[in-house]
């Protein structure tokens, strides 16, 4: 052990020797939480100077972790459990995206990786806070979130390994929540429908994102679109054949012409490049 991390280790082990002490008088775990975020820091410092990727990556989960003991505490005071533990897996997954801040900041390399587990977490974590805690709730959160990992980790690093997936669960999660989960006078074949057709939408969304992160035309992904988007609107005018079904065409074809008219001006900004 150098002379640095000896210093560290006992800082660290000074921190906590005097939150415990206060804890042990006031009996709320505030000063131990402190405790964890003030250790953080000193870890961060430590590794941002150096360039350690190990004391950042400690770091940020010291952090998130005190900061979510933190807010668990003032929040279980007015809200029940379930809340108090959303609240402290939203910022421990913040603490993994911490992990890529700070990389980006001064590390030589990009800590992408971390956007995925934090994505996890924190989607788990923010269900529990703002969602009735229903099956398809969980099912918009956690894809949504890991997609969103998934399209920033491979839009910068211009993987089409991980756009595709992305976008699918992104259009996965959202179709099966507004078809299963909104409260609307639909049978299931027209649930169904809507489903797919959603799932359409996230197949288009890749020659989107590939035009983003590659400058240029994939036309592929619009087969499995069109049949999906056909299938669909079958299923869906087939269960609904009222004048919602007509009111939802509108709906659809609007979407449809906001995409296209995305792609046009990216294919535009292209050309001027």
């Amino acid at each position: 052990m150098n002379r640095q991390t000896g210093a560290l280790a006992g800082a660290s082990l000074v921190i906590i020797g005097v939150a415990t002490l206060i804890d042990q008088h006031i009996k709320t775990g505030v000063p131990s939480s402190i405790a964890l975020i003030l250790i953080a820091c000193l870890f961060l410092v430590r590794g941002i100077y150096r360039r350690e990727i190990g004391f950042v990556i400690a770091g940020s989960l010291l952090a998130g972790t005190g900061g979510g003991l933190l807010s668990m505490i003032e929040i279980l005071k007015q809200a029940p459990l379930l809340k108090g533990i959303g609240v402290l897996l939203f910022c421990f997954g913040s603490g993994w995206f911490l992990i890529t801040l700070f990389s980006l900041l001064r590390l030589p390399w990009v800590a992408w990786w971390a956007l995925v587990p934090g994505s996890i977490i924190a989607s788990v974590g923010a269900c529990l806070l703002f969602s009735q805690l229903r099956l398809v709730d969980f099912v918009l959160y956690i894809p949504t979130g890991l997609s969103l990992s998934f399209l920033i980790w491979g839009g910068n690093r211009h993987l089409a390994g991980l756009i595709i997936p992305g976008c699918i669960l992104l259009s996965a999660g959202v179709g099966i929540y507004v078809a299963w989960g909104a409260d609307h006078e639909l049978n299931t074949l027209s649930r169904t429908g809507m489903m797919l057709i959603w799932f359409a939408l996230g197949w288009a969304f890749i020659t989107l994102f590939f035009r983003i992160s590659f400058n240029h035309f994939t036309w592929w992904p619009l087969i499995p679109a069109g049949i999906l988007l056909m299938v669909g609107l079958g299923l869906y005018l087939g269960g609904n054949p009222g004048g919602s079904a007509i009111r939802f065409l509108g709906n659809t074809g609007s979407i449809g012409l906001l995409i296209f008219g995305l792609y046009l001006l990216l294919m535009r900004s292209g050309i001027r490049r």
